[in-house]
């Protein structure tokens, strides 16, 4: 339910937008506009439309509106260690620093924006290659957001308990979030909707207990890697990826009441890779789901993860076809690795190949899907069977298992010792 009431905090914020043009007509009357001849003023004031770079000497306390507005492309704003203040979250029209304008390579450095109900760095229109550098963006609406604009960076930021997401990227391209920390906001730490060719890279996201660490919906070729996503207040998910042709790669995800990567689509939807991952402690690893209404994801590959302790399933594949679940490293979780389909959903091709799956509380493997190839896998010391596969799934060979519960070892499939 958060969700929805978290998107709408976005759609509002947007559409304050156009009254605020009103309401600038005015206040710009009474506000400070730097000119080439005042390009190294480091005294500014709260509401300034900025022309030129600035370095600020001191802070920006308790503004009334916006606390700065972007005036110019190749500018830099060097907060200098200072706070920019604002007037509270209950008025989603104001942003710390607002670029709405979408002027190009402006950079953000150097200190904290808070207390802003719109966004505390707010990006639109066509931005390009702008930088957010070392900033705190705490107890805003929403930390930053970046809509309909290309090549933007966040780098080395901390963006905490903002009262919807910590970031927004939205119908943009080729967005760089890293080495960023990313904790307890109300919403999802980071919201992607409709955007391409982004990259997630070497962040720490602690999610707050509304949302998610992760959610990308809509677009493709969105990359998350070397991330540590995890929870101290008892989230739902770590990523929700409903995108194609993704990377999910080398990221330690844990915590997590439901599933620590749960990937969703429909038809024509797939060719994601989840590898290497670290997937542990939650209630469910790694999640693949097709829509069973217009089936089916496609082209999968879930490669070389290490997933245990995780309470349900450690791997989950359902409604998916030509998915490839090869050379994981599955233990100690409820069901180790399950492949399966919704009822009336025919999705077939699948293929299960070279997993170690042990000490699992159910099955270490568990096909119930025809047409799914069981090859070289190896499943010991579960509490049920080694591999149990369903009438008319194709034994690959050259599977093993031993020490499992069940004494006839594996099901319709033959494993060796």
């Amino acid at each position: 339910m958060f969700r929805f009431a978290a998107a709408n905090h976005v759609t509002r914020s947007r559409g304050f937008r156009c009254y605020r043009a009103g309401v600038f007509a005015v206040a710009l009357l009474g506000l400070l506009t730097l000119g080439s001849s005042q390009a190294r003023a480091s005294h500014i004031d709260c509401g300034a439309t900025l022309m030129t770079s600035v370095i600020l000497d001191g802070d920006l306390t308790d503004c009334p509106a916006d606390g700065l507005i972007v005036g110019a492309d190749n500018i830099t704003i060097d907060l200098n260690g200072h706070t920019i203040d604002g007037p509270g979250t209950d008025d989603f029209r104001w942003d710390g620093v607002d670029n709405g304008a979408g002027h190009d390579r402006v950079t953000v450095k150097n200190g904290t924006i808070q207390d802003f109900g719109g966004d505390g760095v707010y990006i639109d229109n066509g931005g390009m290659a702008n930088g957010l550098e070392n900033l705190v963006l705490a107890d805003n609406g929403i930390g930053s957001e970046v809509i309909a604009s290309q090549t933007n960076s966040i780098q080395g930021a901390t963006i905490e308990e903002n009262h919807a997401f910590g970031i927004v990227v939205g119908e943009s391209s080729h967005t760089r979030i890293q080495n960023s920390v990313i904790a307890q906001n109300e919403a999802d730490g980071i919201l992607a909707r409709n955007s391409s060719e982004n990259v997630f890279d070497k962040n720490y996201i602690d999610a707050g207990a509304f949302g998610t660490g992760m959610q990308v919906l809509g677009g493709s070729g969105n990359k998350i890697t070397q991330n540590v996503i995890t929870t101290s207040a008892h989230s739902f998910d770590g990523i929700f990826f409903a995108s194609d042709a993704g990377v999910i790669s080398k990221n330690d995800v844990h915590g997590f009441v439901d599933a620590a990567v749960f990937i969703s689509g429909g038809e024509g939807q797939g060719g994601t890779r989840i590898e290497k991952n670290s997937v542990h402690d939650n209630g469910l690893g790694v999640l693949v789901r097709g829509n069973p209404f217009f089936c089916c994801l496609t082209g999968l590959v879930i490669s070389k993860n290490v997933v245990f302790d995780n309470e349900v399933v450690g791997i989950g594949v359902r409604d998916v076809a030509e998915a490839s679940v090869d050379s994981n490293f599955v233990h100690d979780n409820g069901l180790g690795v399950g492949v399966k389909n919704s009822i009336g959903v025919e999705a077939t091709g699948s293929e299960v190949v070279a997993n170690r799956s042990n000490g699992n509380a159910d099955d270490g493997i568990q096909v119930l899907v025809p047409g799914t190839t069981i090859t070289g896998n190896s499943a010991n010391f579960n509490a049920n069977y080694g591999i149990q596969a369903v009438v008319g799934a194709v034994d690959g060979g050259h599977n093993m298992a031993r020490g499992n519960g069940n004494p006839a070892q594996c099901l319709n499939v033959s494993c060796g010792p």
